[in-house]
């Protein structure tokens, strides 16, 4: 299974659902707009696999940007555990969407 993150239209991030559920997890429970953290929880327990950053409220989509460009790669970084042999792997995967997201980013 996998999931996408569509940055725009056309700038997508399409992972394994676990790259994909871990930065999910993440936003959920960094974003600061009790809306935003609904739609993102919502997303999640319905198992959908999409979430559509484009099309949240210009503030939400400012902040759900800042929070994958500056904050998921770190965090990343510091929580996934170094006797994973695919732990930089999995890193690289996230370091993909900070990329695509730092594009967007204003």
């Amino acid at each position: 299974m996998a999931g996408t993150i569509a940055i725009t239209e056309n700038d997508r991030w399409s992972v394994a659902s676990c790259a994909y559920h871990w930065v999910l997890d993440y936003l959920i429970n960094h974003a600061s707009d009790p809306e935003t953290v609904a739609e993102l929880t919502e997303i999640d327990e319905n198992n959908l696999g999409w979430v559509e950053i484009h099309e949240f409220p210009a503030a939400a989509r400012e902040e759900l940007l800042r929070l994958i460009v500056d904050e998921v790669v770190p965090d990343a970084e510091r929580r996934l555990l170094p006797e994973n042999s695919d732990r930089e792997s999995a890193i690289d995967v996230i370091r993909d969407l900070r990329a695509l997201a730092a594009k967007h980013r204003r």
